[in-house]
């Protein structure tokens, strides 16, 4: 047998007990087999070499079940990576020497084959596309694992969710979406034929980090103006329902507080809040910088308050789009 795959091993020296009993070291009967194997080729063994170790050693070598099965769990894996050395006839042999179950063969096939599967899955999927004939290979590649089809189905479904929620995360991570990142994602989630209710959720989510990336990097949308907004003015921004709140009291009596509701307005000129108590109107020579600030932004001015805006939407958006403004950059 190839030495490459099991190697000789030293026998246990038995304990004072053992000796004056005139016992062998139960595992030295493992010892053995491992060293037979070692020593011989496959071919010229039989049941009645186990048969002499078993004999001397006065009990069935199935009572070590678990070091049997790494026998063939070995000599297995050996066959898949390099089946010149080792034919499926030796497999078989060293199964039938060993006294293995075909269930017992069967599951030590499958546990091993899925491994296998599943880096052959992911080295064909890493591209994010599965064509055809990737697929007959990798069918082809399961078939001599012995790995049944419903298996492969799930370890080929787990690697397909696996590289598609890694590129979702890599985006989502980076808080934006191009639009060729969008289209390569959504293709990817089609060729894998995935479209359950989690990866729906993630590209469901890439529209809006698209839409942050176009208000970045596209000419800002134009939205039609109400009754606050100037003719001569475009509007690229409108909220509903927005809180504006100021630092108002002295001394332990200080603190932010509502003093008017009403709708927000971007325009390329001013920023435009229409209130029901009032209307304010902010230039944006007069804004300093924005920040966050719990549910909204505060707009740092050159003098006078510094108004926070709190929003019931997407604060972000009125961020992106007024640090362009800011900048100058509304096309």
């Amino acid at each position: 047998m190839e030495r490459s795959i099991f190697q000789i091993a030293p026998v246990k020296k038995p304990s004072f007990l053992q000796r004056l009993f005139k016992q062998h070291p139960p595992e030295n009967a493992v010892i053995e087999l491992n060293n037979l194997l070692a020593s011989n080729d496959l071919h010229t063994l039989n049941q009645n070499t186990v048969q002499q170790i078993e004999q001397k050693y006065g009990f069935p070598l199935t009572d070590f079940e678990l070091n049997l099965q790494e026998f063939y769990a070995v000599y297995w894996n050996q066959y898949l990576k390099d089946n010149t050395s080792v034919s499926i006839e030796k497999t078989d042999k060293l199964a039938a020497l060993l006294g293995l179950p075909a269930t017992t063969v069967e599951m030590l096939q499958v546990k091993i084959g899925k491994v296998w599967y599943e880096h052959a899955a992911s080295d064909y999927l890493s591209v994010g596309q599965f064509l055809a004939e990737d697929e007959r290979k990798l069918d082809l590649f399961r078939k001599k694992l012995k790995l049944p089809q419903a298996i492969a189905n799930e370890v080929q479904s787990e690697v397909k969710h696996k590289i598609l929620q890694r590129s979702l995360d890599k985006v989502v991570k980076k808080g934006r979406c191009t639009p060729n990142e969008e289209q390569t994602l959504i293709a990817m989630a089609h060729n894998f034929g995935i479209n359950d209710a989690s990866v729906s959720a993630g590209l469901q989510q890439l529209k809006t980090l698209k839409y942050y990336w176009e208000l970045e990097n596209l000419p800002l949308k134009v939205f039609d103006g109400d009754g606050a907004i100037q003719k001569s003015e475009l509007c690229y921004f409108k909220m509903r329902n927005v809180q504006w709140i100021e630092l108002r009291g002295s001394g332990s009596n200080k603190g932010y507080e509502q003093v008017n509701y009403g709708s927000l307005y971007l325009t390329n000129k001013r920023l435009v809040f229409e209130g029901n108590s009032k209307n304010s109107v902010i230039t944006y020579d007069k804004i300093l910088r924005v920040s966050k600030s719990g549910n909204g932004m505060m707009i740092h001015k050159d003098k006078g308050k510094d108004p926070v805006l709190n929003f019931s939407g997407d604060y972000l958006v009125f961020e992106l789009i007024i640090l362009r403004l800011l900048k100058g950059i509304n096309y």
